[in-house]
């Protein structure tokens, strides 16, 4: 049994760099590329988890999932924070419930 969990975490762990790769070329967003590939990685540490208990089973998918939201904090703190994007101004001047006349 540990033999497949083991095998099923690689296979996380290599679609995570696949995916990572892939997205990077399609969007050239490092940021987000990374995010994709911690998914699977957060998804191969706790695959892990579920084989024989060693700390460094933990501490490798601890130190995944603390830098995935890291990371999230990092992104969502990207965005800008400005202006909201120009289709919630759009959806908010067209919406039924907007008072007439202004």
């Amino acid at each position: 049994m540990s033999g497949l969990v083991d095998a099923l975490a690689l296979l996380c762990t290599v679609a995570g760099l696949v995916a990572g790769l892939i997205v990077l070329s399609a969007s050239r967003v490092p940021l987000l590329a990374l995010g994709v590939a911690l998914e699977f990685w957060t998804a191969a540490g706790l695959l892990r988890l579920a084989g024989p208990f060693t700390w460094q089973r933990l501490a490798t998918a601890a130190a995944v999932v603390a830098l995935r939201r890291l990371l999230g904090v990092g992104l969502r703190a990207g965005r800008g924070g400005g202006a909201p994007p120009r289709w919630r101004v759009r959806a908010v001047r067209a919406s039924p419930l907007r008072a007439r006349g202004r």
